[in-house]
């Protein structure tokens, strides 16, 4: 399932008052899955669907995954 694929299927997924709310990896993998993603791409993918797009890296990841993952969280807008 590509990034563009995964973001519509959630926004169809949640109320239309609904948030998501969760952790993406911040890293490309070769094949997947799991598939990656990054920042940048994430942004316009969820700002097309979603309103108060909140996009930061995660703090208190486990070591094995520290640098690699983001915290998200957004408004669904449907």
């Amino acid at each position: 399932m590509t990034a563009r694929n995964m973001q519509k299927k959630m926004a169809d997924l949640i109320k239309p008052s609904g948030k998501l709310v969760g952790v993406l990896f911040n890293r490309e993998f070769e094949g997947g899955p799991p598939f990656g993603g990054s920042i940048a791409e994430y942004e316009p993918l969820f700002s097309a669907l979603f309103s108060s797009v909140y996009i930061e890296p995660c703090y208190n990841s486990i070591k094995p995954r520290e640098g690699s993952e983001v915290f998200i969280k957004m408004n669904n807008v449907q």
